[in-house]
């Protein structure tokens, strides 16, 4: 891992973890009652007993709702 500063002098973290974009793996517009066909925000993923949980705010028909959706390999929602 390189070592990171920013310009301005800004403190940084002292711990980091090196990432990779994996691209799309969720795409909003599939939940039930058109519950996030408008779009979603301020997703939040977790695991628990092996399962992977996302809250989501979801926009649909009836406006911003709180959403759901969970997977096993953080690929398939």
């Amino acid at each position: 891992m390189k070592d990171f500063s920013y310009r301005d002098g800004r403190n940084t973290a002292p711990l980091r973890l090196e990432t990779q974009d994996q691209g799309l793996v969720f795409e909003c517009g599939h939940g039930p009652e058109k519950s996030d066909f408008l779009g979603a925000r301020e997703a939040w993923v977790f695991e628990a007993d092996g399962v992977y949980h996302m809250t989501y705010d979801g926009a649909g028909p009836d406006g911003w709702l709180a959403c759901l959706a969970t997977s096993r390999d953080l690929v398939t929602w």
